[in-house]
């Protein structure tokens, strides 16, 4: 008896969802082939722009593949045919989710996998942050250029900015006036050399002692990066599994 599951019919529209997933793919692997000169060409602000775009497309699309994936293994399990017109909706969905998931999720790990990739994108979270006039948005895209280079420093040294959490909850209890400075001070020192920002923040903040401002990793934060990975990867990997295997069972 025939899988009920979510598979794609040998047609037209299947070559055609495999030049999608093929163009796709490309897309998302092309940081790949840069060199690290390609980001020092002033187009910081693009590339924070595009990564949280990106983000965007996976933290909307994952949830919907992974229900569709839900679904589809349930309507196996009971060996129940879903009517054309919902299988129809159900198809439409699950090959977008796939491209989109499997997109955002391999341009992110091509961008992320470069070793300055978070300091150039520190860069360009300030840059946006000094050219906006809400207040709020100047603090978002501050506090992502402070997270994306601590992660740099961590990637680097294994050593990160111990109270950054503290660093954003002084910065929200700060006047915009002394937050346009502080903005103005943090672009210059990323302009320099990648350790000039660590060296500044403890300052400003009067940390004499280097231990109290910088600490390894925590074993906590790896397990939730590894989750994070799996969360995107398993739905990924069932899916693509489903496709090539035609979804037929004995």
């Amino acid at each position: 008896m025939g899988n009920p599951s979510l598979v794609y019919p040998d047609t037209f529209f299947h070559r055609a969802f495999q030049a999608c997933y093929v163009i796709v793919i490309v897309y998302a692997l092309t940081p790949v082939i840069f060199s690290s000169e390609r980001f020092s060409k002033n187009n910081y602000e693009s590339i924070a722009y595009e990564f949280e775009f990106i983000k965007k497309s996976l933290f909307i699309g994952l949830p919907i593949l992974v229900i569709i994936v839900i679904v589809s293994l349930l309507l196996t399990y009971f060996r129940i045919t879903p009517a054309p017109s919902l299988y129809d909706v159900m198809l439409a969905i699950l090959a977008a989710s796939v491209a989109t998931v499997t997109g955002s999720f391999l341009r992110i790990v091509a961008y992320t996998a470069r070793r300055e990739f978070r300091f150039y994108l520190a860069r360009g979270y300030c840059n946006i942050s000094s050219g906006r006039q809400n207040n709020f948005d100047k603090i978002k895209y501050l506090f992502l250029s402070l997270d994306s280079y601590n992660k740099y420093l961590i990637r680097k040294t294994t050593f990160g900015i111990k109270d950054i959490d503290k660093i954003c909850s002084d910065i929200m209890h700060t006047d915009a006036t002394e937050n346009d400075k502080l903005i103005k001070s943090i672009n210059e020192h990323l302009a320099r050399q990648a350790r000039d920002l660590s060296i500044y923040l403890s300052t400003i903040y009067r940390v004499a002692d280097t231990e109290q401002f910088f600490a390894k990793e925590a074993l906590v934060q790896k397990l939730k990066t590894v989750a994070a990975f799996l969360a995107a990867a398993v739905p990924i990997a069932i899916s693509i599994f489903q496709l090539i295997t035609g979804g037929r069972g004995t």
